[in-house]
C-alpha cells in the first residue's frame, strides 16, 4: 500500500511524498531476503572461487616450474590474471556496500530516528549511497584499462577506427 502525505520541512514549504512502508514482518523479511541473495552470497561464492582460483593458479605455477619452461612468463600471466579479479570483484563490493547497508539501515531503524535526522541529512545518506553504487559501474572501464593489457589495445583501436570512420564519412 502507497502512502501518500504532505510534508512540511523547516521552510514551511509543502511538498507530497510517497512512500511504501516497510513495517510487516514479510516485507521486512523480503528486504533482508533481497539483500542476502543477491549481495551477501555472492560475495561469499566470489570469495570463495577466487581463492580456489589463486590456490589452482598457484599450482599450476609451481608445476610450470618444475618443468622450466616459460615460467617467468606464467608467474607474469597469473599475477595479471589476479589482479584483474580481484580489483573487479573488490571494487564491485566496495562500491555497493554503503547502497546495501543504507537500504538495510532505513528497514530496521525506527521511523523517529530517520525524522531526526531530517530531510538534508537523508538525503545526503540516501544520495551518497546511490552515488557510489553508480561509480562501480563508471569506473569498470578504468580498471578494465588499467588492470589489462588486452582492453587497453582493443579500446584504443575501437576509438582509432571510430576516428578514422568518423573522418571518412565527413569527406
Amino acid at each position: 500500500m502507497l502512502v501518500t502525505k504532505t510534508i512540511t520541512n523547516a521552510v514551511f514549504v509543502c511538498f507530497k511524498v510517497c512512500r511504501a512502508p516497510i513495517a510487516k514482518p514479510w516485507q521486512i523479511g523480503y528486504v533482508v531476503l533481497l539483500t542476502s541473495v543477491f549481495f551477501i552470497v555472492p560475495a561469499i561464492m566470489l570469495f570463495a572461487m577466487n581463492c580456489h582460483m589463486y590456490r589452482m593458479l598457484r599450482d599450476t605455477c609451481s608445476q610450470a616450474q618444475n618443468i622450466g619452461n616459460g615460467y617467468n612468463q606464467s608467474r607474469k600471466r597469473q599475477r595479471q590474471v589476479a589482479n584483474n579479479i580481484f580489483s573487479i570483484v573488490s571494487i564491485f563490493f566496495v562500491c555497493h556496500l554503503p547502497y546495501r547497508a543504507t537500504s538495510m539501515y532505513l528497514t530496521f531503524v525506527d521511523r523517529r530516528v530517520v525524522g531526526q535526522l531530517g530531510l538534508e541529512r537523508y538525503l545526503l545518506i540516501l544520495y551518497s549511497a546511490r552515488i557510489c553504487f553508480y561509480i562501480n559501474h563508471a569506473i569498470n572501464p578504468l580498471i578494465y584499462n588499467f588492470v589489462s593489457t588486452k582492453f587497453k589495445f582493443a579500446a584504443r583501436a575501437k576509438v582509432h577506427f571510430q576516428n578514422w570512420h568518423s573522418d571518412a564519412k565527413s569527406n
